[in-house]
């Protein structure tokens, strides 16, 4: 992630080649992508890596399922075979039922929900999504991240998403990279990026960001010991079970109680 004209785009246009890198390496499964002449590197592109476009990128003139087919004819697959797999990821992103409709039918949403499909039917390693969601009116936009993160649940894909917005990146990311200038000024997990930003930029990215929906509670914790128990909260009568937050080992626990076991502590 990073502003715009951060060097996001040609990032990863670098990784498939479409955009040519002047020097360095890109090494996949133990490959130079650099070094690959252009036959190898037209099958790397059909077989290992898929693209999902900010534009949708769809032919107007061809119906949803010819447009998910695409990928999938490209590396050869027979028609039948190519069909029966698009239509299980039309399915999948919601779009039962438009198979023979045609992108200029379909709102801003459900194109884009057209082109992820397109891009899982050809079940490559590799999925490069660069700024997908951003046009997107806000709530579809949300859905969309909702509905890429329940699908990388159940495929695992190493999945390359560009995008700006921070809370986006904060609510799909393993771990993020950020950029300003071309250069690479840090990256780790969400909790890194919150609570040790590399440098000025990194904080300013940070500092609006609502931390109570981001942070775990041991990003926060500190390895010191209580030498008490404190009591937090009593909710019953001494005759009932009592809900108490205990501090030991360096970590929060949550207690229920007995009476009998409250006096022992209190009495400690």
């Amino acid at each position: 992630m990073g502003l715009s004209g951060s060097g996001k785009s040609t990032l990863i246009r670098h990784i498939n080649r479409l955009i040519e890198p002047t020097a360095g390496s890109i090494t996949i499964g133990g490959e130079d992508v650099i070094q690959m002449p252009m036959e190898k590197l037209r099958q790397f592109r059909q077989q290992k890596t898929a693209m999902v476009f900010q534009s949708f990128a769809l032919l107007p003139h061809k119906t949803i399922m010819d447009n998910v087919c695409l990928g999938v004819h490209l590396q050869g697959i027979k028609h039948d075979e190519a069909t029966a797999r698009a239509k299980k990821w039309i399915d999948r992103v919601g779009l039962t039922g438009y198979e023979d409709r045609y992108p200029s039918q379909l709102s801003g949403g459900m194109q884009q929900r057209v082109g992820l499909a397109r891009a899982l039917t050809c079940d490559t390693e590799i999925l490069m999504m660069d700024e997908a969601f951003s046009a997107l009116d806000p709530l579809i936009r949300s859905d969309m991240q909702d509905l890429l993160l329940e699908l990388q649940e159940e495929l695992h894909k190493t999945i390359i998403f560009i995008t700006h917005d921070l809370d986006e990146a904060l609510k799909i990311g393993d771990r993020i990279a950020i950029l300003n200038g071309g250069e690479l000024v840090q990256h780790g997990n969400t909790q890194e990026i919150l609570m040790t930003p590399a440098d000025d930029y990194v904080r300013d990215f940070v500092k609006k960001v609502n931390r109570s929906h981001v942070l775990h509670a041991n990003s926060v914790m500190t390895d010191q010991k209580q030498k008490k128990v404190l009591p937090i909260l009593r909710l019953m009568k001494w005759t009932q079970l009592i809900l108490y937050c205990v501090r030991c080992l360096g970590k929060m626990q949550i207690a229920v109680l007995s009476k009998t076991q409250v006096d022992q502590i209190l009495v400690i």
